[in-house]
């Protein structure tokens, strides 16, 4: 049997693959990202350590916005 901890390791790399596939010709609808970041939010609390500041920030960024 193997444990593998839950990190921000591979949040991160995803967040930085979504970053780079922004750049033309086709970036992701804006829908899709806020699908991910909610994604993500909703998953934090099962990730071991603080929320690292670029997963943060696109959370920030492509999150429902709430007025």
């Amino acid at each position: 049997m193997t444990f593998e901890a839950a990190t921000w390791h591979n949040t991160i790399e995803f967040v930085r693959e979504i970053e780079r596939s922004m750049r033309p010709p086709t970036p992701p609808a804006p829908v899709d990202l806020q699908a991910i970041a909610a994604e993500i939010e909703s998953g934090a609390s099962a990730i071991e350590g603080d929320m690292p500041f670029e997963v943060e920030a696109f959370i920030a960024r492509y999150g429902a916005r709430t007025s």
